[in-house]
């Protein structure tokens, strides 16, 4: 059976999962995880072959700015992409590429390769932030 993710489901997910939730583990949702492994390899193009070293770089990136993922490293993280169908490798180990089917029972929409995942998870912090500035200054003319 195939699940789709919608690009509504992804934002609503991929903001929860990273900016309210300070998860620092893969989480047990198997379309949670599948929409993190997702926004992993937003930076990477379709038909960019990439060495390991250029996979690791843009791992380990995504890792240290968009996550609190602490148990998982780049390299972690790589083999759990191959593993579930985001990225293939060559037969020799080389190179590296985003899978063309994707990963075999899901798919995603389209526009979702084209989110800029920085402006989404910023715009998301400084929403909580109004938030907690509206709510402190309405707690402050209650006193």
């Amino acid at each position: 059976m195939d699940e789709h993710i919608s690009m509504k489901d992804f934002n609503n997910r991929i903001v929860t999962l990273l900016v309210r939730s300070g998860m620092t583990d893969l989480p047990k949702s198997l379309q949670d995880r599948q929409i993190l492994f997702k926004s992993a390899t937003l930076k990477m193009k379709q038909g960019e072959q990439m060495s390991e070293s250029e996979v690791n770089e843009k791992l380990s990136s995504w890792l240290k700015n968009m996550t609190n993922l602490r148990a998982y490293d780049h390299v972690t993280l790589r083999r759990a992409l191959v593993d579930h169908g985001f990225l293939e490798r060559s037969s020799d180990g080389a190179t590296y590429q985003l899978s063309p089917s994707g990963p075999q029972t899901w798919t995603f929409d389209p526009a979702i390769d084209e989110i800029d995942l920085e402006s989404l998870l910023q715009a998301a912090r400084d929403e909580i932030e109004e938030r907690k500035r509206a709510y402190l200054a309405k707690a402050k003319k209650k006193e």
